[in-house]
């Protein structure tokens, strides 16, 4: 839905009232979008006795959103842009992204043949780089293994961010200030991305750091790409991400560094069983993720992935042992499109805790077995875009 705004509006003659409005129109345009994916989800192991449990909650492909998306030519080749875009709980009516109304992504900018520059709250260089390679397109992970988006983060507030476009080549840019008193570097995180095209591959790979508040550092790369050959496309990519000793997001809406950033709080601890006051000093995460998607059909799609995480780090106290751990995660989606817009869908996922993850779960997320190292989910649900 796109509603064409005319300069020649109520504010625009009040502008001309006051001597200032611009001597020439411009050609202005807001268009409003959004998508629902909605699910009906099972899962084991969701108490301590092993229970099961079905719940509706928001589907297995793409967060629920809200938004609004604007321009306006400027001239000589240089525009005004603009995205407002909420998400929400369909099941609940709730809003999600922590509670932030605007929490999916807001920002304004300007736009060339230079390229673009843009400022607010934006999706880091990690998610646009990772998005290329895997097989769910950084989906709304209904899984119970997304190692991915707690080592990289997701959206940045108070960022500024360049793309610039070569022939088939996209390159990014982007910083995000911490705006913390006593140190202009605490709370940061910058980053670069490239991703492109080559014929029937598709390429993406990213650099980023980022500094908590005790200057604790997290740094992240990834490289992965894609393959088309006929209708089936082949997924492969690499996420590597080093944490170092005692380094901690802040909580939501704290106003603390990399709050609101999904990154977890406490995402390093890998206690070892039996040794007191043991304390990670470092933590590794190296991940592996595959994938093949095949478009059978106009209307029916499939995609099978797998993510690894293996898990490292060295721990000191009593012992000084080191320890591992890993997350595996497999699954397949099924898809048959009604339309271009109205999607059904069903999806499986197996996930193993092993080593140390089988005890902690995802440390900081709350997210755990109840004891179990295993869980199998299946989810049916509907998408609908506009």
């Amino acid at each position: 839905m796109t509603i064409r705004m005319p300069l020649a509006s109520t504010l625009g003659a009040a502008l001309l009232a006051a001597g200032l409005a611009p001597a020439a129109r411009a050609q202005s345009s807001v268009a409003i979008y959004g998508l629902i994916d909605e699910g009906v989800r099972y899962a084991t192991h969701m108490t301590a006795t092993g229970a099961s449990q079905s719940s509706l909650g928001s589907g297995a492909l793409n967060g629920n959103r809200l938004g609004l998306r604007g321009t306006e030519d400027l001239g000589a080749g240089l525009k005004a842009n603009f995205v407002l875009e909420h998400g929400m709980a369909v099941d609940t009516g709730g809003i999600e992204q922590q509670g932030q109304f605007w929490g999916r992504q807001v920002w304004v900018g300007l736009s060339g043949n230079w390229g673009a520059v843009s400022a607010g709250r934006q999706y880091g260089v990690m998610h646009r780089a990772v998005g290329v390679f895997d097989p769910l397109g950084q989906g709304n992970f209904p899984l119970e293994n997304a190692p991915q988006v707690l080592i990289e983060g997701v959206r940045f507030d108070n960022s500024v961010l360049y793309v610039g476009k070569w022939g088939g080549t996209e390159v990014g840019l982007l910083y995000a200030a911490g705006e913390q008193a006593g140190g202009a570097t605490l709370g940061r995180t910058a980053g670069v991305f490239v991703s492109g095209l080559a014929g029937d591959a598709a390429y993406g790979a990213g650099l980023q750091t980022s500094r908590d508040a005790n200057r604790k550092d997290l740094d992240v790369f990834a490289f992965g790409g894609t393959y088309a050959v006929q209708d089936l496309k082949f997924h492969l990519g690499y996420v590597d991400g080093r944490r170092d000793a005692g380094f901690a997001a802040g909580a939501n809406n704290s106003g603390a560094p990399l709050a609101n950033t999904s990154l977890a709080p406490a995402f390093n601890n890998l206690a070892v069983a039996g040794v007191a006051g043991a304390v990670n000093a470092s933590r590794r995460d190296r991940m592996l993720i595959t994938g093949v998607s095949w478009r059978a059909t106009q209307a029916v799609n499939f995609i099978v992935g797998a993510y690894h995480d293996r898990i490292s780090g060295t721990t000191e106290g009593a012992a000084g042992r080191k320890v591992s751990a890993s997350r595996s995660t497999a699954y397949g989606v099924a898809q048959y499109f009604l339309s271009k817009r109205t999607d059904l869908y069903a999806e499986v996922d197996y996930n193993k805790f092993r080593d140390r993850s089988a005890a902690n779960g995802i440390a900081g997320t709350g997210l755990s077995f109840n004891g179990f190292n295993s869980r199998t989910g299946a989810m049916v649900g509907v998408r609908h875009v506009w």
